[in-house]
């Protein structure tokens, strides 16, 4: 756990009002609707600890408005999502501090989060907290310790055993339960590239604790991308942005939904075919990465090499209706 308290508490008493704090937990007026209207002393507001996340969370709830205490930070002054974490973790985010600082993390509780899968993230897993007394174990530990600084991410697994031994795992949790995960390696021996359970993916929503009905909903391919880009962004878990998954997320938002496909030549058939085929095709919007940026692949690609401030507000900014798409992509 990388945040510094004593920062929340910093941020909470200089932007908000009527401010609480109760051991590792605050509660307060909403800096961003400004709570009851009628009642001055209400407090709707809550920043806790989201042990399945290993990071503080933010939820008001009177305006729903939910997220990460980066993602607040951000909000609340105006600087982007890297500002704040170097900020609220009170240290400058760069390989060697971060490496430092997933040693001495407060350990995850694994063996809270149930699970129907055939693995268990507590018996067959290291965390970045764990340390292994074996070779092999403290080698699997190092893999993921820098894949997680690589990719900027701060929630993996490595398996040291079973069917998906060596492979980094990406959890989707949802309601303290394990629904689904990404079995990725890390090897160039090691096929295929990725191995996952054996599951119906359409019903299960990554960040689905954590997206509110007043925003838009963002969906990528990736589970990294989805991470990137912040709580109101999910994932296909692969690359089918398929009728029946758009079909639950507009029950979970009151606006639209933003198609955000790989910047690839797969990616823009994905955009193509959903221009031609979903029943939702004129309601949805679709990110069209700028030009000068046509060598960016994905979301993750952008948080790597910090191209943006703000990759939910850069999202958003670039993405266009049914028809505007459909003229630029030229469908045949």
């Amino acid at each position: 756990m990388a945040v510094k308290e004593y920062r929340i508490t910093e941020m909470l008493y200089d932007k908000c009002q009527k401010v609480i704090v109760k051991q590792n937990a605050w509660v307060c007026r909403c800096p961003i609707c400004g709570d009851s209207k009628t009642k001055s002393n209400v407090r709707r507001f809550y920043v806790d600890f989201y042990q399945i996340y290993d990071t503080y969370v933010y939820k008001c709830h009177r305006c729903g408005e939910s997220g990460n205490v980066y993602t607040l930070y951000s909000k609340l002054y105006d600087v982007s999502y890297k500002e704040a974490k170097d900020k609220l973790d009170d240290i400058k985010y760069d390989a060697d501090s971060i490496k430092s600082r997933l040693l001495v993390h407060e350990p995850n509780n694994e063996s809270s989060v149930d699970t129907e899968l055939d693995i268990n993230l507590k018996n067959d897993c290291y965390g970045v907290n764990d340390t292994p007394t074996t070779n092999a174990g403290i080698r699997l530990v190092k893999k993921l310790k820098d894949f997680i600084v690589d990719r900027h991410i701060d929630n993996a697994f490595i398996a040291h055993s079973g069917r998906y031994k060596s492979r980094v795992i990406i959890p989707v949790i949802n309601n303290n339960k394990l629904v689904y995960f990404q079995g990725r390696t890390l090897y160039d021996d090691i096929s295929p590239k990725y191995l996952n359970p054996s599951v119906e993916k359409t019903p299960i929503i990554f960040n689905r604790d954590l997206i509110v009905r007043d925003r838009d909903i963002i969906i990528v391919e990736g589970l990294i991308d989805a991470m990137s880009v912040g709580s109101q962004c999910t994932s296909t878990l692969g690359a089918d942005f398929s009728d029946d998954k758009l079909e639950i997320l507009f029950g979970m938002t009151d606006h639209t939904i933003i198609i955000c496909a790989d910047n690839d030549e797969a990616g823009i058939t994905s955009i193509k075919r959903i221009l031609k085929k979903s029943i939702y095709k004129k309601i949805l919007k679709y990110f069209l990465m700028p030009k000068h940026l046509s060598y960016i692949k994905d979301m993750n690609k952008l948080l790597v090499l910090d191209v943006v401030d703000n990759i939910e507000k850069f999202i958003i900014d670039n993405s266009f209706s049914y028809f505007y798409t459909k003229n630029i992509i030229k469908l045949k």
